[in-house]
């Protein structure tokens, strides 16, 4: 059986390119979340908003807890970047664009909701489709989505992410933790005034940010 067939294929790259044209940051995704729901309408598959702002999580299969769930996940934001990549369906807004493959992901995951929804009575587990706001943001989208119960009776998660090193077609599997994200740290030095001909009466903030940097 084809799976993704000539019509959901053309319906991804359609999805995705619409989404690279309206990239939309961090939790403000209002577009992006809109438009997901209303592709998950089209195709019959139950969501709603529950799990945070702008946040989407759809359900396919019994999520009653007799079956396993399995939850499957795409991040929708995208970057404060300048888009200059001069294709026809580049960034529309000044200043964001879809620079780490987001909107792939995101197109991708309404695929998958295409292709399990008219098979869901015979699925041997509930899928629980999690569309996060808000990975690349200093705010998780992730952590702000556990908290309001996005993980409640899951089983596991699957998530990917598209690589451009890898060649059309080719699907690369890592065992383990892979492509952490980065976690930022914002670090305060305070100093104490002192008169420049007496420094040593004083703490120099800024010395102290020199050998802290000079120590990473």
């Amino acid at each position: 059986m084809a799976f993704v067939t000539d019509a959901i294929f053309g319906q991804v790259v359609a999805d995705r390119r619409w989404l690279h044209a309206h990239p939309e940051v961090g939790f403000d995704l209002e577009e992006t979340a809109a438009f997901v729901k209303a592709r998950l309408d089209e195709c019959g598959v139950a969501h709603d908003g529950d799990y945070g702002r702008n946040a989407v999580c759809a359900h396919i299969g019994d999520m009653s807890g007799r079956k396993p769930i399995v939850a499957l996940r795409a991040d929708m934001d995208a970057l404060p970047i300048q888009e200059a990549s001069g294709v026809p369906f580049a960034s529309v807004y000044p200043g964001r664009m879809h620079a780490c493959g987001h909107d792939s992901h995101t197109a991708v995951l309404l695929a998958v909701a295409r292709i399990l929804k008219p098979m869901e009575d015979a699925l041997p587990c509930g899928v629980r489709l999690i569309f996060q706001p808000s990975e690349e943001g200093e705010v998780s989208g992730a952590r702000m989505m556990v908290e309001h119960g996005v993980m409640d009776g899951v089983r596991c998660v699957l998530g990917m992410h598209c690589e451009n090193a890898l060649r059309t077609g080719t699907v690369g599997i890592h065992a383990s933790d892979y492509m952490a994200a980065c976690a930022p740290v914002n670090i305060a030095f305070t100093g104490r005034q002192g008169h420049a001909a007496m420094p040593e009466t004083g703490i120099d903030a800024i010395a102290m940010a020199v050998r802290a940097w000079d120590a990473m």
